[in-house]
Protein backbone atom coordinates (compact mmCIF):
# COMPACT_ATOMS: atom_id res chain seq x y z
CA UNK A 1 0.00 0.00 0.00
CA UNK A 2 0.93 3.66 -0.57
CA UNK A 3 1.50 5.75 2.68
CA UNK A 4 2.12 9.38 1.99
CA UNK A 5 0.15 11.84 -0.48
CA UNK A 6 2.24 12.22 -4.27
CA UNK A 7 2.26 14.26 -7.10
CA UNK A 8 3.74 13.40 -10.65
CA UNK A 9 7.35 13.47 -9.96
CA UNK A 10 7.29 12.95 -6.31
CA UNK A 11 7.56 10.15 -3.81
CA UNK A 12 5.84 7.51 -1.67
CA UNK A 13 6.62 5.23 0.49
CA UNK A 14 5.39 1.18 -0.63
CA UNK A 15 4.60 -1.04 2.34
CA UNK A 16 4.37 -4.65 1.28
CA UNK A 17 3.14 -7.15 3.84
CA UNK A 18 4.25 -10.96 3.99
CA UNK A 19 3.79 -13.67 5.62
CA UNK A 20 6.26 -16.98 5.95
CA UNK A 21 7.72 -19.42 7.91
CA UNK A 22 10.17 -17.83 10.65
CA UNK A 23 13.74 -18.22 9.55
CA UNK A 24 12.93 -18.46 5.89
CA UNK A 25 14.38 -16.14 3.23
CA UNK A 26 12.11 -14.55 0.56
CA UNK A 27 13.82 -13.19 -2.47
CA UNK A 28 11.69 -10.07 -3.76
CA UNK A 29 11.82 -8.61 -7.20
CA UNK A 30 9.65 -5.22 -8.04
CA UNK A 31 8.95 -5.02 -11.84
CA UNK A 32 8.30 -0.99 -12.89
CA UNK A 33 6.06 -0.43 -15.98
CA UNK A 34 7.88 0.97 -18.71
CA UNK A 35 8.33 4.83 -18.10
CA UNK A 36 6.25 4.27 -14.72
CA UNK A 37 8.33 5.31 -12.11
CA UNK A 38 10.75 3.63 -9.89
CA UNK A 39 11.20 1.78 -7.15
CA UNK A 40 14.17 2.48 -4.42
CA UNK A 41 14.35 -1.14 -3.76
CA UNK A 42 13.49 -2.84 -6.66
CA UNK A 43 14.92 -6.52 -5.87
CA UNK A 44 16.99 -8.38 -3.07
CA UNK A 45 16.29 -10.73 -0.01
CA UNK A 46 14.21 -9.90 3.16
CA UNK A 47 14.77 -12.97 5.68
CA UNK A 48 12.09 -13.74 8.31
CA UNK A 49 12.83 -12.59 12.11
CA UNK A 50 9.47 -12.76 12.60
CA UNK A 51 6.11 -14.90 10.66
CA UNK A 52 5.12 -11.55 9.64
CA UNK A 53 7.23 -8.66 8.23
CA UNK A 54 6.74 -5.64 6.06
CA UNK A 55 9.58 -4.58 3.12
CA UNK A 56 9.16 -0.40 2.58
CA UNK A 57 10.45 0.90 -0.41
CA UNK A 58 9.98 4.39 -1.83
CA UNK A 59 7.87 4.80 -5.13
CA UNK A 60 8.86 7.73 -7.65
CA UNK A 61 5.94 8.56 -9.87
CA UNK A 62 6.86 9.84 -13.51
CA UNK A 63 6.12 13.23 -14.44
CA UNK A 64 3.36 12.49 -17.07
CA UNK A 65 -0.12 11.64 -15.44
CA UNK A 66 -1.87 7.76 -16.34
CA UNK A 67 -2.27 4.39 -15.19
CA UNK A 68 0.79 2.22 -14.76
CA UNK A 69 0.66 -1.44 -14.18
CA UNK A 70 3.95 -2.65 -12.00
CA UNK A 71 4.15 -6.39 -10.91
CA UNK A 72 5.71 -7.81 -7.81
CA UNK A 73 7.26 -11.39 -7.96
CA UNK A 74 8.53 -13.69 -4.62
CA UNK A 75 10.07 -16.61 -4.23
CA UNK A 76 11.40 -18.82 -0.91
CA UNK A 77 14.26 -21.33 -1.28
CA UNK A 78 12.01 -24.24 -2.51
CA UNK A 79 11.35 -22.73 -5.93
CA UNK A 80 7.80 -21.58 -4.68
CA UNK A 81 7.02 -18.02 -5.83
CA UNK A 82 3.91 -15.49 -5.93
CA UNK A 83 3.74 -13.05 -8.93
CA UNK A 84 1.61 -10.40 -7.87
CA UNK A 85 0.09 -7.22 -9.90
CA UNK A 86 -0.76 -3.88 -9.32
CA UNK A 87 -1.63 -0.79 -10.60
CA UNK A 88 -0.70 3.08 -9.50
CA UNK A 89 -2.36 5.73 -11.22
CA UNK A 90 -0.98 9.14 -10.91
CA UNK A 91 -2.33 12.45 -11.58
CA UNK A 92 -2.25 16.11 -10.40
CA UNK A 93 -5.66 16.31 -9.58
CA UNK A 94 -5.57 14.19 -6.70
CA UNK A 95 -4.20 14.14 -3.40
CA UNK A 96 -2.62 10.59 -3.25
CA UNK A 97 -1.19 8.59 -6.09
CA UNK A 98 -4.34 5.50 -6.25
CA UNK A 99 -2.81 1.87 -5.97
CA UNK A 100 -5.46 -0.92 -7.35
CA UNK A 101 -3.92 -4.60 -6.60
CA UNK A 102 -5.24 -7.18 -8.23
CA UNK A 103 -6.35 -10.71 -7.07
CA UNK A 104 -4.12 -11.89 -4.63
CA UNK A 105 -4.11 -15.68 -3.97
CA UNK A 106 -3.51 -15.99 -0.05
CA UNK A 107 -2.97 -19.67 0.25
CA UNK A 108 -3.19 -22.76 -1.97
CA UNK A 109 -3.46 -26.12 -1.32
CA UNK A 110 -3.23 -29.86 -2.72
CA UNK A 111 -5.00 -33.34 -1.30
CA UNK A 112 -4.17 -36.71 -2.92
CA UNK A 113 -7.38 -38.99 -3.87
CA UNK A 114 -6.69 -42.24 -5.57
CA UNK A 115 -4.39 -41.29 -8.51
CA UNK A 116 -5.98 -37.35 -8.75
CA UNK A 117 -4.98 -34.33 -6.96
CA UNK A 118 -7.52 -31.99 -5.84
CA UNK A 119 -5.61 -28.18 -6.03
CA UNK A 120 -7.66 -25.37 -3.87
CA UNK A 121 -6.80 -21.83 -3.97
CA UNK A 122 -8.12 -18.95 -1.15
CA UNK A 123 -8.32 -15.81 -3.05
CA UNK A 124 -8.82 -11.83 -1.33
CA UNK A 125 -10.32 -9.30 -4.48
CA UNK A 126 -11.92 -6.37 -3.85
CA UNK A 127 -14.49 -8.10 -6.41
CA UNK A 128 -17.15 -11.22 -5.24
CA UNK A 129 -15.81 -14.48 -5.03
CA UNK A 130 -18.62 -15.80 -7.83
CA UNK A 131 -16.75 -13.29 -10.27
CA UNK A 132 -13.19 -14.73 -10.30
CA UNK A 133 -12.50 -16.93 -13.48
CA UNK A 134 -9.56 -19.66 -12.85
CA UNK A 135 -6.63 -20.97 -15.12
CA UNK A 136 -4.69 -23.74 -14.04
CA UNK A 137 -1.77 -25.15 -15.73
CA UNK A 138 1.01 -27.73 -14.97
CA UNK A 139 3.95 -28.21 -17.37
CA UNK A 140 4.80 -31.68 -15.99
CA UNK A 141 2.91 -33.73 -18.29
CA UNK A 142 -0.79 -34.15 -16.29
CA UNK A 143 -3.86 -32.61 -17.56
CA UNK A 144 -6.86 -31.43 -15.00
CA UNK A 145 -10.46 -32.42 -15.48
CA UNK A 146 -11.66 -28.81 -15.81
CA UNK A 147 -8.71 -26.13 -15.44
CA UNK A 148 -11.29 -23.59 -15.62
CA UNK A 149 -12.54 -24.92 -11.68
CA UNK A 150 -11.93 -24.04 -8.01
CA UNK A 151 -11.12 -26.72 -6.42
CA UNK A 152 -9.63 -28.52 -9.60
CA UNK A 153 -8.41 -31.99 -10.14
CA UNK A 154 -5.36 -32.68 -11.83
CA UNK A 155 -5.21 -36.35 -13.08
CA UNK A 156 -2.76 -39.24 -13.18
CA UNK A 157 -0.57 -38.50 -10.38
CA UNK A 158 2.26 -40.39 -9.23
CA UNK A 159 5.16 -40.01 -6.75
CA UNK A 160 7.50 -39.10 -9.78
CA UNK A 161 5.43 -36.42 -11.05
CA UNK A 162 7.45 -33.01 -10.89
CA UNK A 163 7.00 -29.32 -12.98
CA UNK A 164 5.68 -26.11 -11.84
CA UNK A 165 1.86 -25.89 -11.02
CA UNK A 166 0.60 -22.61 -12.55
CA UNK A 167 -2.50 -20.29 -11.10
CA UNK A 168 -3.97 -17.58 -12.85
CA UNK A 169 -6.56 -15.50 -11.27
CA UNK A 170 -8.69 -12.92 -13.19
CA UNK A 171 -11.65 -10.60 -11.50
CA UNK A 172 -13.91 -8.75 -12.72
CA UNK A 173 -12.15 -5.57 -14.13
CA UNK A 174 -9.68 -8.07 -16.21
CA UNK A 175 -6.98 -7.66 -13.34
CA UNK A 176 -5.08 -11.05 -12.77
CA UNK A 177 -2.65 -12.91 -10.43
CA UNK A 178 -0.22 -15.52 -11.27
CA UNK A 179 0.94 -18.26 -9.03
CA UNK A 180 3.40 -20.35 -9.17
CA UNK A 181 4.49 -23.84 -7.41
CA UNK A 182 7.24 -26.22 -8.14
CA UNK A 183 6.33 -29.67 -7.15
CA UNK A 184 8.95 -31.95 -5.95
CA UNK A 185 9.08 -35.80 -6.53
CA UNK A 186 7.27 -37.69 -3.60
CA UNK A 187 5.46 -34.43 -2.66
CA UNK A 188 2.12 -36.57 -1.79
CA UNK A 189 3.58 -39.78 -0.43
CA UNK A 190 1.21 -40.98 2.04
CA UNK A 191 -2.32 -39.56 0.40
CA UNK A 192 -1.64 -36.91 2.73
CA UNK A 193 -3.11 -33.45 2.44
CA UNK A 194 -0.24 -30.59 2.13
CA UNK A 195 -0.91 -26.94 3.24
CA UNK A 196 1.48 -25.44 0.73
CA UNK A 197 3.14 -22.64 2.75
CA UNK A 198 2.43 -19.45 -0.01
CA UNK A 199 2.12 -16.70 1.52
CA UNK A 200 -0.80 -18.28 3.70
CA UNK A 201 -2.25 -15.73 6.06
CA UNK A 202 -5.52 -15.87 8.32
CA UNK A 203 -7.92 -13.53 6.79
CA UNK A 204 -10.50 -12.78 9.21
CA UNK A 205 -14.20 -13.23 7.68
CA UNK A 206 -16.59 -10.79 7.19
CA UNK A 207 -19.81 -11.34 9.32
CA UNK A 208 -21.80 -12.08 5.88
CA UNK A 209 -24.14 -8.85 7.20
CA UNK A 210 -24.83 -6.72 3.48
CA UNK A 211 -28.21 -5.40 4.02
CA UNK A 212 -28.55 -1.73 5.06
CA UNK A 213 -29.94 -0.70 8.34
CA UNK A 214 -29.51 2.82 8.41
CA UNK A 215 -28.80 6.25 6.21
CA UNK A 216 -25.78 6.78 8.62
CA UNK A 217 -22.90 5.82 6.80
CA UNK A 218 -20.34 3.09 9.20
CA UNK A 219 -22.82 0.42 9.42
CA UNK A 220 -21.40 -3.38 9.13
CA UNK A 221 -22.53 -3.03 5.07
CA UNK A 222 -20.46 -0.40 4.27
CA UNK A 223 -17.16 -1.54 5.41
CA UNK A 224 -16.63 -5.35 3.87
CA UNK A 225 -13.11 -6.52 4.13
CA UNK A 226 -13.35 -9.95 3.21
CA UNK A 227 -16.33 -12.09 1.78
CA UNK A 228 -17.56 -15.49 3.53
CA UNK A 229 -15.86 -18.18 1.06
CA UNK A 230 -16.27 -22.24 1.59
CA UNK A 231 -15.76 -25.23 -0.52
CA UNK A 232 -17.90 -28.32 -0.26
CA UNK A 233 -15.15 -31.06 -0.13
CA UNK A 234 -17.72 -33.78 -1.27
CA UNK A 235 -17.14 -35.96 2.16
CA UNK A 236 -18.87 -34.40 4.47
CA UNK A 237 -16.36 -31.81 5.13
CA UNK A 238 -16.28 -27.96 4.26
CA UNK A 239 -13.00 -25.81 3.77
CA UNK A 240 -13.20 -22.61 5.00
CA UNK A 241 -11.05 -20.50 2.38
CA UNK A 242 -10.15 -17.64 4.80
CA UNK A 243 -9.04 -19.52 7.92
CA UNK A 244 -8.21 -22.47 5.83
CA UNK A 245 -9.87 -24.83 8.49
CA UNK A 246 -11.71 -27.80 7.60
CA UNK A 247 -14.85 -28.27 9.31
CA UNK A 248 -17.59 -31.20 10.25
CA UNK A 249 -20.29 -30.72 7.86
CA UNK A 250 -23.20 -32.76 9.38
CA UNK A 251 -23.16 -32.98 13.59
CA UNK A 252 -24.07 -35.62 15.25
CA UNK A 253 -27.43 -35.76 16.50
CA UNK A 254 -26.22 -36.12 20.03
CA UNK A 255 -25.79 -33.45 22.90
CA UNK A 256 -22.32 -34.38 25.55
CA UNK A 257 -20.85 -32.29 28.23
CA UNK A 258 -18.10 -30.72 27.63
CA UNK A 259 -15.46 -33.29 28.63
CA UNK A 260 -17.02 -35.81 26.20
CA UNK A 261 -17.31 -32.87 23.50
CA UNK A 262 -13.96 -32.76 23.73
CA UNK A 263 -13.13 -36.47 23.52
CA UNK A 264 -15.66 -36.85 20.94
CA UNK A 265 -13.73 -34.66 17.97
CA UNK A 266 -10.37 -35.78 19.16
CA UNK A 267 -11.38 -39.84 18.87
CA UNK A 268 -13.23 -38.50 15.29
CA UNK A 269 -11.98 -39.80 12.22
CA UNK A 270 -13.77 -38.52 8.99
CA UNK A 271 -12.89 -38.15 5.21
CA UNK A 272 -9.52 -39.88 5.79
CA UNK A 273 -8.26 -37.39 9.01
CA UNK A 274 -7.97 -38.53 12.59
CA UNK A 275 -6.84 -34.89 13.68
CA UNK A 276 -9.96 -33.25 14.62
CA UNK A 277 -10.76 -31.35 17.71
CA UNK A 278 -13.25 -28.88 19.14
CA UNK A 279 -12.90 -25.41 18.11
CA UNK A 280 -11.99 -22.42 20.54
CA UNK A 281 -13.98 -19.67 20.24
CA UNK A 282 -12.30 -17.11 17.90
CA UNK A 283 -12.45 -20.35 15.24
CA UNK A 284 -16.14 -21.20 16.02
CA UNK A 285 -17.30 -17.77 16.22
CA UNK A 286 -15.91 -16.96 12.35
CA UNK A 287 -18.61 -19.65 10.57
CA UNK A 288 -21.08 -17.66 12.29
CA UNK A 289 -23.24 -15.79 9.78
CA UNK A 290 -24.69 -12.93 11.01
CA UNK A 291 -26.64 -11.81 7.56
CA UNK A 292 -28.20 -15.53 8.91
CA UNK A 293 -30.74 -16.32 11.98
CA UNK A 294 -32.45 -19.41 13.35
CA UNK A 295 -29.71 -20.65 12.34
CA UNK A 296 -26.79 -18.37 12.20
CA UNK A 297 -24.87 -19.90 10.04
CA UNK A 298 -24.67 -20.95 5.94
CA UNK A 299 -26.85 -23.79 6.03
CA UNK A 300 -26.16 -24.32 1.81
CA UNK A 301 -22.52 -25.46 3.26
CA UNK A 302 -23.38 -26.23 6.66
CA UNK A 303 -26.01 -28.96 7.68
CA UNK A 304 -29.53 -27.20 9.38
CA UNK A 305 -29.89 -29.96 12.00
CA UNK A 306 -30.14 -29.00 14.95
CA UNK A 307 -27.75 -25.53 14.16
CA UNK A 308 -30.50 -23.33 16.44
CA UNK A 309 -29.13 -24.66 19.68
CA UNK A 310 -25.66 -24.16 21.48
CA UNK A 311 -22.33 -25.41 20.69
CA UNK A 312 -19.38 -26.24 22.99
CA UNK A 313 -15.96 -24.69 22.34
CA UNK A 314 -12.42 -25.61 24.07
CA UNK A 315 -12.06 -22.41 25.97
CA UNK A 316 -13.00 -22.68 29.39
CA UNK A 317 -14.98 -20.04 31.30
CA UNK A 318 -13.43 -17.24 33.65
CA UNK A 319 -15.92 -19.50 36.76
CA UNK A 320 -14.26 -22.94 37.85
CA UNK A 321 -16.32 -25.43 35.80
CA UNK A 322 -17.92 -23.25 33.31
CA UNK A 323 -17.09 -23.45 29.73
CA UNK A 324 -17.85 -21.11 26.31
CA UNK A 325 -20.52 -21.97 23.90
CA UNK A 326 -21.91 -20.59 21.34
CA UNK A 327 -25.48 -20.16 20.12
CA UNK A 328 -26.35 -20.53 16.05
CA UNK A 329 -29.94 -19.32 16.40
CA UNK A 330 -28.50 -15.67 16.38
CA UNK A 331 -24.81 -16.08 17.21
CA UNK A 332 -24.81 -15.32 20.82
CA UNK A 333 -21.63 -16.29 22.77
CA UNK A 334 -21.78 -16.86 26.44
CA UNK A 335 -20.82 -19.56 29.42
CA UNK A 336 -22.32 -22.36 30.54
CA UNK A 337 -21.74 -25.03 33.30
CA UNK A 338 -19.56 -27.60 32.02
CA UNK A 339 -21.91 -30.32 32.95
CA UNK A 340 -24.94 -29.07 30.71
CA UNK A 341 -24.70 -30.95 27.59
CA UNK A 342 -24.40 -29.26 23.81
CA UNK A 343 -23.68 -30.07 20.64
CA UNK A 344 -20.16 -30.43 18.94
CA UNK A 345 -18.77 -29.06 15.97
CA UNK A 346 -15.13 -30.65 14.97
CA UNK A 347 -12.77 -28.85 13.15
CA UNK A 348 -9.20 -29.64 12.11
CA UNK A 349 -6.20 -27.55 10.99
CA UNK A 350 -3.79 -24.91 12.25
CA UNK A 351 -5.46 -23.36 15.49
CA UNK A 352 -6.68 -20.14 15.41
CA UNK A 353 -5.52 -17.92 18.42
CA UNK A 354 -5.35 -14.50 19.86
CA UNK A 355 -2.87 -12.24 17.32
CA UNK A 356 -0.06 -10.36 18.90
CA UNK A 357 -0.50 -6.68 19.83
CA UNK A 358 1.65 -3.84 19.42
CA UNK A 359 1.35 -1.04 21.53
CA UNK A 360 2.49 1.91 18.53
CA UNK A 361 3.09 4.75 21.11
CA UNK A 362 0.07 6.80 19.37
CA UNK A 363 -2.92 6.30 21.34
CA UNK A 364 -3.30 2.72 18.87
CA UNK A 365 -2.83 -0.90 19.22
CA UNK A 366 -2.13 -3.00 16.07
CA UNK A 367 -3.04 -6.64 16.12
CA UNK A 368 -0.74 -8.69 13.49
CA UNK A 369 -3.41 -11.81 13.45
CA UNK A 370 -6.00 -10.30 11.63
CA UNK A 371 -3.99 -6.39 10.41
CA UNK A 372 -6.29 -4.33 12.31
CA UNK A 373 -5.67 -1.23 14.11
CA UNK A 374 -7.33 -0.21 17.29
CA UNK A 375 -7.79 2.87 19.27
CA UNK A 376 -6.33 2.09 22.52
CA UNK A 377 -8.30 4.27 24.87
CA UNK A 378 -11.98 3.91 24.49
CA UNK A 379 -14.62 4.18 27.14
CA UNK A 380 -17.00 7.09 25.47
CA UNK A 381 -20.62 6.31 25.71
CA UNK A 382 -22.80 7.16 23.16
CA UNK A 383 -25.96 5.57 21.29
CA UNK A 384 -25.21 3.52 18.08
CA UNK A 385 -26.25 6.18 14.87
CA UNK A 386 -23.62 8.85 17.28
CA UNK A 387 -21.20 5.32 17.97
CA UNK A 388 -21.14 5.58 13.49
CA UNK A 389 -20.65 9.16 13.73
CA UNK A 390 -17.99 9.31 15.92
CA UNK A 391 -15.46 6.68 14.54
CA UNK A 392 -15.97 7.58 10.75
CA UNK A 393 -15.31 10.93 11.58
CA UNK A 394 -12.16 10.22 13.93
CA UNK A 395 -8.32 11.53 12.80
CA UNK A 396 -5.78 9.86 15.26
CA UNK A 397 -2.30 8.87 14.89
CA UNK A 398 -2.40 10.58 11.61
CA UNK A 399 -5.13 8.41 10.01
CA UNK A 400 -8.75 9.39 9.19
CA UNK A 401 -10.01 5.91 7.97
CA UNK A 402 -11.53 4.94 11.14
CA UNK A 403 -14.85 2.89 11.87
CA UNK A 404 -16.81 1.32 14.28
CA UNK A 405 -15.75 -2.61 14.10
CA UNK A 406 -18.11 -5.45 13.04
CA UNK A 407 -18.86 -7.88 15.59
CA UNK A 408 -16.37 -10.62 14.77
CA UNK A 409 -13.49 -7.73 14.86
CA UNK A 410 -14.39 -6.70 18.05
CA UNK A 411 -14.52 -10.40 19.79
CA UNK A 412 -10.95 -10.69 18.36
CA UNK A 413 -9.34 -8.74 20.84
CA UNK A 414 -11.76 -10.35 23.81
CA UNK A 415 -9.31 -12.20 26.10
CA UNK A 416 -11.17 -14.46 28.47
CA UNK A 417 -8.17 -15.72 30.40
CA UNK A 418 -7.69 -11.81 32.06
CA UNK A 419 -9.00 -11.81 35.35
CA UNK A 420 -11.24 -8.68 35.62
CA UNK A 421 -11.91 -6.94 32.08
CA UNK A 422 -11.64 -8.92 29.35
CA UNK A 423 -9.52 -7.34 26.87
CA UNK A 424 -5.09 -6.98 27.14
CA UNK A 425 -4.03 -4.58 29.45
CA UNK A 426 -2.35 -2.40 26.54
CA UNK A 427 -5.81 -1.04 25.93
CA UNK A 428 -6.81 1.75 28.49
CA UNK A 429 -9.54 2.98 29.82
CA UNK A 430 -12.11 0.00 28.89
CA UNK A 431 -15.20 -0.34 31.22
CA UNK A 432 -16.83 -3.65 31.74
CA UNK A 433 -19.78 -2.75 29.82
CA UNK A 434 -21.25 -3.19 26.30
CA UNK A 435 -19.34 -2.17 23.55
CA UNK A 436 -20.87 -1.05 20.26
CA UNK A 437 -20.03 -2.84 16.86
CA UNK A 438 -21.45 -1.85 13.47
CA UNK A 439 -23.32 -4.98 12.70
CA UNK A 440 -27.46 -5.09 13.33
CA UNK A 441 -29.37 -8.10 14.79
CA UNK A 442 -30.64 -9.38 11.64
CA UNK A 443 -34.12 -10.41 12.88
CA UNK A 444 -34.49 -7.21 14.98
CA UNK A 445 -33.08 -3.98 13.54
CA UNK A 446 -33.84 -1.64 16.32
CA UNK A 447 -30.78 -3.76 18.23
CA UNK A 448 -26.57 -3.94 16.97
CA UNK A 449 -24.58 -6.46 18.20
CA UNK A 450 -22.16 -5.66 21.05
CA UNK A 451 -19.36 -7.22 23.11
CA UNK A 452 -19.12 -6.97 26.51
CA UNK A 453 -15.68 -6.93 27.66
CA UNK A 454 -16.73 -7.20 31.90
CA UNK A 455 -17.87 -10.71 31.07
CA UNK A 456 -16.52 -11.71 27.19
CA UNK A 457 -20.48 -11.94 26.26
CA UNK A 458 -21.20 -11.38 22.71
CA UNK A 459 -25.25 -9.85 22.70
CA UNK A 460 -27.13 -7.32 21.26
CA UNK A 461 -27.98 -4.00 22.61
CA UNK A 462 -30.75 -1.39 22.09
CA UNK A 463 -29.74 0.77 19.51
CA UNK A 464 -31.37 3.95 20.88
CA UNK A 465 -30.18 3.13 24.63
CA UNK A 466 -25.92 3.85 24.95
CA UNK A 467 -23.01 1.46 25.24
CA UNK A 468 -19.11 2.25 25.12
CA UNK A 469 -17.06 2.69 21.68
CA UNK A 470 -13.71 1.47 20.09
CA UNK A 471 -13.10 2.49 16.98
CA UNK A 472 -10.67 0.38 14.49
CA UNK A 473 -9.07 0.74 11.19
CA UNK A 474 -7.68 -1.41 8.24
CA UNK A 475 -3.80 -1.41 7.85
Amino acid sequence: MLTKNVVPSGTSQLKIYMEATEGETLTYLITAATNGGSFSLSSGTIQATRVKMTLITTYTAPATNGTYSHTLKLSNNQGNSITIHFETIVSDDLSDVIVLFYPVVQSLGGKKVGDDIYWNAAVSDDSSADTLSYSWAFDGGLNFDDNSANPAKMLSYTTGTTGDLHLTVTDENSQSATLTFTMAANQFPDMEEIAVATLFKYLLPDTGQTQSFTSTTGENGDHARYSISYVDNGDDTVRDNLTYLMWQQSVELQKRDKSNAVTYCNDLSLAGYDDWRLPNVLELKDIIHFGMYSPAIDTSYFNTDNNTYNYWTSDTGQTSGYSWKINFNRGITTEDLDTNKHYARCVRGRSVDSGSLTNNSDNTISDDLTDLRWQQSGSEVQNWENALNHCENLSLAGFDDWRLPNVKELATIVDVNQSSTKISSLFSDTTDDAYWSNTTREDSAGYAWSVNFGNAKIDNTYKIGTAALRCVRSE
